[in-house]
């Protein structure tokens, strides 16, 4: 599902975590609230994303990190990816979330 997911022009509201849930409510370019799950997150690193604007959002399947996490947790690397979600104004990384998928919540 992550490869149809597209977040340019969206704010970051809250990010959430239930369980091994992460879910990500954002505002849309059209100002319609809109929220993301990541499914089996096992790591989060995100630092002042609140109200930040987005600009691009990638999926890693091959990184050090989801290796070095996984490594870690005694996981398969081979179900997890690393989630990235850039600012709109630099390419530095505004939130990294490590998980099996990501889908639209929907309920």
């Amino acid at each position: 599902m992550d490869e149809n997911i597209t977040l340019h022009d969206a704010t970051i509201v809250k990010l959430e975590l239930v369980e091994t849930y992460l879910y990500l409510t954002y505002l849309d370019w059209k100002e319609e609230l809109k929220k993301l799950v990541f499914i089996d997150a096992i790591s989060v690193k995100a630092l002042d994303a609140i109200g930040e604007e987005v600009g691009d959002f990638i999926v890693e399947t091959d990184n050090v990190k989801v290796q070095e996490i996984c490594n870690i947790l005694q996981e398969s690397t081979i179900d997890y990816k690393l989630f990235k979600i850039l600012p709109a104004w630099n390419r530095e990384t505004l939130i990294e979330i490590i998980a099996k998928e990501v889908n639209f919540y929907v309920g």
